[in-house]
């Protein structure tokens, strides 16, 4: 019996040629590392309670009641502000928030548990879309080794979820990375599939992390324009920018009312945070590991020398192996460009740092390239011991600190009460600037006083039926008409209503609290945020925009697609020697990582205080100062003091503390600096942990006429009962008891000198 001729591959239909393809055990292995990297949400309790991530919580928590009140998108956040309401979700992309409430209401009824999942899965898209992205052009053993280099890069995998806690920034960089994933899939076979989620793609970069998006369309533009220099396939140009303009409009319902009240609010920030800046010498300083004493650690905003290492090797890589070499060539030139602009031109903006880190991973995925000079016995090796060099060299970023079980108690009377102890909001991260509508300081009332909604007045009586977070419902029984003051912050689109009869509703002149006209009545009010004419607009082209994309993709799908060539998958004998090493590599986080491991690869607690002095003076509050560092002996005038106190509190605080520091001279005895008055290390003392020391870092500029001479350092601790007074200083006492009264001077003399600079 004669067996019919086989058919070439690349001869059968697409859906065959799909079919046979197989499992993408490179894209599975990739989503696996991804979740490693992500252990510690997986493994840990709770949120760390020194970054941000606790403040997402509750601003997730808020949105998640405003869905269950039935308000499709929340703009007031009715607790900030110590209960006088907020117009933070309007002005902040709602992206992160909604997703984790999303998750909360629909699987969870947890924001604390939605924030880490959503942090899982920030992850898990940032790792399979870094693969995808790599393996369509050199092949899915690079895109691998592309995928660990980013989710294990010591920004994205520790320093913007572990230690800063920025939600945004971390969703926003996977979003980044799967955004450009479907770009380059758009470019190569211009599918209506594609089109849509690169629409969609640019939606939730935008929603996320505006500023990103704005990286996204850069580098889509720059990968377009590659794909048009190597021939590949006609760059479909009007298909491109017509879905990342269709994504910018579907998100109009959010930055079109933003922009267009933008001067409504003032933006008021905390003075105590000084801003996080990133510096070209810290760009390429290896992560140091974590010290699990120290209870705040600086972030630290590195690509580390591997990654850089590999970026440099990889791009070689592709000009030795002539292949892939322009795409190399291109996201290492990407690379250089945002590690100039974050350390150079705009060193605040530190999540640049995250759209660096990418570029470097994708470049450096070349380093799998570099299999083809060996034999090809050992060809099959190189990417499980590259892996596994990957996995030990990376042991800084995945040794995460450790933070305690905590329940995270997320009602309104917890955020007023976060509030009245942090001198922050507790819907935004420390520093973030708040837009208040508040035209001035209200005097501080309890949470119920402000929670009641209503302040009293002789013949009017008033109570809450409702307290929404959009909605409040009142019981009001007045005889005549009379004027209700709310302890509720006014902004444009509240309305006020009694049945169906609207009623007057203004702001007070002096503080902007609503003022509302009632008349001779008994029976309810309805106070709601309705719309503005800005959020009807904004809602009316998002709809219009997303209309306009189903019927683009419907219309596209009727058309016969372009030939696409897939990339060439992991070998089965390949993808097992990497599971094993990635089963290896979790099997070490279990047994020597994990809260619970009976081992640890951790570096020994304590051990960035080596090489301070020590101090070991104590407050008569619980505060004490353990030691310090001074950079250098002798100074120059011009030069700068770089000093670093290391506290810890003996017991939990009740009240919050700052520092000040000061510079004065011993002959003369004149005051020749003194810092502004802040917490130590940023971080508000009633959060501390006892017995976990706390680095406070201060740079003293020494004026350049300053006279030669022996400067002593004097430290000072005001306690804040809310507002810190000046004359309400600690004392302090030194480790035998002794008393060394309001300021505690430093055992050591910060020398000045003329000597001439070498």
């Amino acid at each position: 019996m004669e067996h019919a001729p086989a058919i070439p591959f690349e001869d059968l239909p697409r859906w065959m040629r799909q079919a046979q393809r197989g499992w993408d055990w490179g894209l599975l292995l990739a989503l696996a590392l991804s979740l490693l990297a992500a252990w510690p949400f997986l493994i840990q309790p709770g949120l760390p309670r020194t970054g941000a991530s606790e403040n997402y919580a509750f601003l997730a928590a808020d949105y998640a009641a405003a869905l269950q009140e039935g308000r499709l998108y929340p703009r007031w956040s009715a607790y900030a502000q110590q209960g006088y309401g907020a117009p933070i979700p309007h002005y902040y992309p709602p992206g992160p928030p909604y997703a984790a409430a999303l998750i909360e209401v629909l699987f969870t009824n947890s924001a604390v548990t939605a924030v880490r999942i959503l942090y899982a899965v920030a992850f898990c898209l940032a790792g399979t879309g870094t693969y995808g992205l790599v393996s369509r052009h050199i092949g899915a053993r690079s895109g691998l080794v592309a995928a660990a280099l980013f989710v294990f890069s010591p920004y994205f995998g520790h320093t913007a979820p572990y230690i800063l806690g920025d939600l945004p920034t971390v969703i926003g960089i996977a979003l980044l990375a799967a955004l450009l994933w479907r770009v380059d899939r758009l470019l190569a076979r211009a599918a209506a599939h594609d089109l849509a989620l690169v629409a969609l793609g640019t939606w939730a970069l935008l929603l996320t992390h505006p500023p990103l998006a704005a990286v996204g369309l850069s580098l889509a533009a720059a990968l377009a324009l590659h794909e048009q220099a190597a021939q590949r396939s006609r760059v479909p140009w009007v298909l491109l920018g017509s879905s990342m303009a269709l994504g910018l409009a579907m998100a109009a319902f959010y930055w079109l009312p933003a922009l267009a009240e933008r001067d409504i609010v003032t933006w008021q920030t905390s003075a105590q945070t000084a801003p996080l800046r990133a510096s070209l010498k810290e760009l390429f300083q290896p992560l140091p590991p974590v010290d699990l004493a120290e209870l705040a650690p600086a972030p630290r905003f590195s690509l580390g020398r591997l990654a850089v290492t590999a970026a440099i090797v990889g791009t070689a890589s592709g000009f030795l192996a002539r292949r892939a070499a322009s795409f190399l060539a291109l996201f290492f030139a990407a690379g250089c460009v945002l590690a100039a602009l974050s350390t150079l031109a705009f060193p605040a903006q530190t999540w640049l740092i995250g759209g660096t880190a990418l570029c470097a991973a994708a470049a450096g995925g070349g380093t799998a390239l570099l299999a083809g000079l060996l034999p090809l016995r050992a060809q099959r090796l190189f990417a499980p011991v590259l892996l596994t060099a990957l996995f030990a060299a990376s042991a800084p970023v995945w040794l995460v600190a450790r933070w305690p079980a905590s329940d995270h108690d997320l009602t309104p009377t917890a955020q007023i009460l976060y509030e009245q102890q942090n001198a922050s909001s507790a819907v935004l991260p420390q520093g973030a600037p708040l837009p208040s509508t508040l035209s001035r300081a209200l005097t501080s009332r309890t949470s119920a006083d402000v929670l009641n909604r209503v302040v009293r007045a002789s013949g009017l009586q008033a109570s809450v039926i409702q307290n929404g977070t959009h909605t409040v419902r009142l019981q009001v029984s007045t005889d005549a008409p009379q004027r209700l003051d709310l302890l509720m912050a006014y902004f444009p689109g509240w309305q006020a209503w009694s049945g169906a009869t609207p009623l007057p509703l203004s702001a007070d002149p002096a503080t902007n609290l609503m003022q509302l006209q009632v008349p001779a009545m008994n029976g309810e009010v309805m106070l709601t945020l309705g719309p503005t004419p800005p959020r009807q607009y904004g809602w009316l082209i998002s709809l219009s925009a997303l209309t306009i994309l189903a019927g683009l993709v419907w219309f596209r799908a009727r058309r016969a697609q372009a030939d696409y060539k897939e990339s060439a998958l992991l070998p089965v004998e390949e993808a097992r020697l990497l599971a094993v090493s990635t089963a290896a590599f979790a099997l070490i986080l279990l047994a020597f990582a994990a809260p619970f491991s009976p081992l640890t690869l951790h570096a020994r607690p304590g051990y960035k205080l080596d090489g301070a002095s020590a101090l070991r003076d104590r407050t008569d509050a619980g505060l004490e100062a353990i030691a310090f560092r001074l950079d250098q002996p002798t100074y120059r005038p011009g030069d700068h003091i770089e000093l670093t106190l290391y506290w810890r509190a003996l017991r939990f605080l009740t009240e919050n503390y700052q520092v000040r520091v000061s510079l004065q001279d011993v002959t003369r005895g004149t005051l020749r600096y003194q810092t502004t008055r802040h917490s130590p290390g940023g971080f508000p003392t009633r959060r501390w942990q006892p017995y976990q020391y706390v680095a406070d870092t201060y740079i003293i500029p020494l004026d350049p006429d300053l006279p030669p001479d022996d400067y002593q350092i004097i430290v000072e601790v005001f306690a804040c009962k809310p507002v810190c007074d000046l004359t309400n200083r600690l004392s302090f006492f030194d480790s035998a008891g002794n008393p060394r009264g309001q300021a505690l001077t430093l055992p050591v003399f910060a020398r000045v000198v003329n000597a001439p600079r070498l």
